[in-house]
């Protein structure tokens, strides 16, 4: 059976920049005092007197399952900065990624007792560095989330392109810490909050890029014998001969159902690119 990243309740997949991360969000009954809910019909119920809000009653959300739950703030915020080694050296059309990657791990607070946690990754050749995206998380993005709503989440990221341009990540893990909490307020998984999940398993795709070729090899047949069977190559940093040869020697000697990808990470010159596509 090939290998996948199942779909549980309340679990979902990040993949911002080269690295992917996954958050948990536990039930709301694990995590809510049960005064905070308050006894609700659903979310188009009729208002009683001396209530107000055009969609709902003023200060609740409704959530749909026969209770209503008050509304909740982003109380606190702190941003961890890991460090995660590579245990074997990545190289990409655009650049190397050896010894260490950094991330950037994202904690919202609200005064619920829920926490929601979002991951920046990014990559200072690619779309950014650890340092920019904290400190626009902590200067710039820091004033939109403490205090705020989190169900807000549209007006909120609006208002953080507003606040800095660029910085994709912190944009990003401030985005899923913001679903996470109201996931895990509503009970349901974020899959069910983006429109519904399209299926249950994703298969697991492993990234062709060890500048050691014998020892991609390897990997690759282990992991084919493991049940992957996606598989990534990374081009475009070598030559253009060496990338059909090592290519053509993965085809070769790798069975008939291993898909073979290709991923130039921007490794290519504009006016040889047709030309060399075609050889692939």
């Amino acid at each position: 059976m090939p290998i996948v990243a199942k779909h549980r309740k309340n679990h979902f997949l990040s993949i911002y920049g080269p690295f992917s991360s996954i958050f948990s969000a536990s039930p709301t009954g694990e995590l809510l005092d049960k005064s905070r809910l308050a006894p609700f019909s659903g979310p188009c119920a009729p208002l009683k007197n001396g209530e107000n809000g055009e969609n709902g009653r003023s200060g609740v959300h409704g959530v749909g399952r026969g209770f209503a739950l008050k509304q909740i703030k982003i109380t606190a915020m702190t941003v961890f900065v890991t460090d995660i080694p590579v245990r074997l050296m990545r190289r990409h059309g655009s650049g190397d990624v050896a010894g260490s990657v950094k991330n950037a791990i994202l904690k919202l607070e609200t005064d619920a007792g829920i926490i929601g946690w979002g991951d920046a990754a990014p990559w200072a050749v690619f779309t950014g560095t650890i340092e920019a995206n904290v400190a626009a998380l902590h200067i710039y993005l820091r004033p939109l989330l403490v205090g705020a709503d989190p169900f807000r989440i549209e007006a909120l990221m609006a208002e953080a392109d507003h606040a800095v341009v660029g910085h994709p990540e912190a944009k990003a893990a401030m985005e899923m810490a913001l679903f996470d909490i109201v996931g895990q307020a509503s009970g349901l998984p974020v899959a069910e909050l983006l429109g519904g999940r399209c299926r249950d398993d994703i298969p697991l795709s492993f990234s062709v890029a060890d500048p050691d070729v014998d020892r991609d090899m390897a990997m690759v047949q282990r992991l084919y014998g493991e049940g992957l069977r996606l598989f990534k190559m990374k081009t475009g940093f070598a030559g253009h001969a060496a990338d059909l040869k090592r290519m053509e020697r993965f085809r070769k000697e790798l069975p008939a159902d291993a898909d073979l990808r290709i991923d130039y990470n921007q490794g290519m010159v504009t006016h040889d690119a047709i030309r060399q596509l075609r050889d692939v």
